[in-house]
Parts: structure tokens; sequence; C-alpha cells
């Protein structure tokens, strides 16, 4: 999208009190904040290109069409959502920045909020288990009950924005992009599945796309995949029919994994596995075992790290996977 109508559309949630409080008429992906830490995520260009919102040519262009009431406001809410963040980060609460921020400007940004406030406000996915206890927290703390509409409206803004995290390549994505680089095969137009038969994936994720804490170092990390929490010796499936690229073994890192290419250069990645049942340049489809799941490698204990890559980029595989 242009920025001059992304631009619009931040500024009207930015201003606008009722915006603020109903996000269901807002799901499209562009949320806000200009200049704030999550306005990457803001979405994809008409085009497919992704706008680079923390660009200095962008910010000072759209800074300088702002009023000084609308400049007052973005720089409160940006200081806000780095505050958000810190106190997070503080407290070692297990919640994605992101998660904390969206439901935040949804909810209480239209107040004139102390930080205190803000760290009541983080306090409450300290205590809270589940959503609709975030929720309720927000209506005890802060008086600002949401429908049953709304709440939906702002978890659906909330997994955009989770879904459309930037997280950078490493080795082996750059190594799956030379592989592919000269690969002409279409993509497949079967849809991404389980892979898992009998499980529901929903249901096993241990850890999610994004920032998180490492388990090891105990430092916050980006994270390029999802794990699953299943047993030892689990068979692991293709997401997609395909192609198998890659089998490996990285005694510190991916253990035994396996990469299926399901051509148009999207790949998917299955590691820390205890036995791959598969070679390269084999077929494959969504009804072969390629592997089976363990705690090869640098691992916690039985789980499967699965990732999908887009032309060398990790991408949230929960946008992917039905």
């Amino acid at each position: 999208m242009p920025a001059p109508a992304a631009v619009k559309i931040a500024l009207m949630v930015v201003t606008d009190k009722k915006l603020l409080q109903v996000a269901c008429g807002i799901v499209i992906g562009i949320i806000l904040l200009i200049v704030a830490p999550i306005a990457v995520l803001l979405g994809m260009g008409e085009a497919g290109e992704r706008i680079d919102w923390n660009s200095p040519e962008i910010q000072q262009g759209i800074m300088q069409d702002l009023t000084d009431e609308q400049r007052e406001q973005v720089q409160r809410l940006e200081s806000n959502m780095q505050l958000i963040e810190d106190k997070i980060i503080a407290h070692d609460i297990d919640v994605d920045p992101i998660k904390a921020q969206v439901i935040f400007l949804f909810t209480i940004s239209n107040k004139d909020l102390i930080e205190t406030q803000i760290k009541d406000f983080v306090l409450i996915f300290y205590y809270a288990q589940e959503i609709d206890e975030i929720f309720d927290g927000i209506y005890f703390e802060f008086e600002v009950e949401l429908s049953a509409d709304e709440r939906e409206g702002i978890l659906q803004v909330v997994e955009r924005a989770l879904g459309t995290q930037y997280v950078p390549p490493n080795s082996i994505h750059d190594e799956i992009a030379r592989l592919l680089a000269s690969d002409d095969t279409p993509v497949r137009s079967e849809y991404f599945t389980s892979p898992f038969r009998g499980i529901e994936w929903r249901n096993v994720i241990s850890s999610n796309f994004g920032m998180r804490r490492c388990p090891f170092a105990g430092e916050r990390e980006q994270h390029s995949w999802i794990d699953f929490a299943v047993p030892e010796g689990t068979p692991i499936y293709p997401v997609k029919p395909g192609t198998v690229l890659m089998v490996r073994y990285h005694p510190n890192g991916y253990g035994r994994f396996v990469v299926v290419n399901h051509g148009g250069g999207i790949a998917s990645l299955y590691a820390h596995c205890s036995e791959i049942l598969v070679a390269e340049g084999d077929e494959v489809t969504t009804d072969t075992v390629i592997a089976l799941v363990g705690s090869t490698g640098q691992s916690t204990g039985p789980h499967l790290h699965f990732e999908i890559i887009i032309n060398g980029r990790p991408v949230n595989p929960q946008r992917l996977l039905r």
C-alpha cells in the first residue's frame, strides 16, 4: 500500500478514540504506528513489496506532514510502546511484546498514562493465563470493557501482526536460497497441512515464531520456527508434496534435519529428528513419513522444530498451515 493511504489509516487509528477501541473494522494489517518499533509489521505494498517503515526518509516525510498535536500523539505512543517492551523484558514475562503492544493500542492507548500504569498493564500478562483473563484484567485495571466481537477483532490484529514478523535468515536459510536459485519447479497447488497424523498441531505448539527467551542462554532472541512438543518417535509427514532438497546433521544446532522443496522458492524444514527416512532427491507426498521426532542437536527434549522458508526468508508457519 502506498505510504499516503497507509498514513491516512494510521492517523485515523491514532487520532480516533472510537477506532482505538473497536478493532473489528481495521483488521487489514495496517495497525498504526508510523515510527514505533512494530511499524515494520504493518504489511505489504500493493505490488507485494514490503514498506520499510523504519526508513529515515519514510519517517521524516510522514512526520513533516503531521500537525503538532498529531506529532505529539505519535511520539507519546512510540514511547509507550517501547516502555511496554522494556517492562516485559525487565519482568521476564513470557509474552511476545508485539502481542501486548497491539492489545495496548486497541484498549488503553488513548488514555493519558503514567509509567506505573504501563507497568500495571504489562503485569496483566504476567498473571493472566488465558486471553480472556487479559481482557478482564484490562477492564479491572482501566475500566475498558470490550464486547466479544471487539475482543475477536483485536485477536485477529494480534495474529496478523505476529504473522508478519520479520526474522532475519540464518546460514541454513541462505544455503536453501542458493540451492533453489536456479530451480524452476512451479509451486505446488496443494494447501499446507499438518506434519502429523492424529495430532492437532495447534494444540502441541511449545514455542512460537518470533521473539522468545532462549532456553539455553536465557536471553530474548528471534525465533525463525515453531516447535511442536510431541513424543519421540512420532512420524513426521511433509506439509506439502515436493522433493527432498537437503538431509543434514548439525550436532550443535538443528541436529538431524530434512528440507523439502515445494517449488516456487518455497521449502519446509524439519529438525531435531531422531531418524531421517528419505534421501536427497526423493519425491515425497503428504502421505510419506520422512522422519521421526527426536531430540538431536541443541535441544531441550523431544520435539519437532518446523520452518517454512520462502525465497530464503523464514515466515510464520501458522499463517500457512491448515
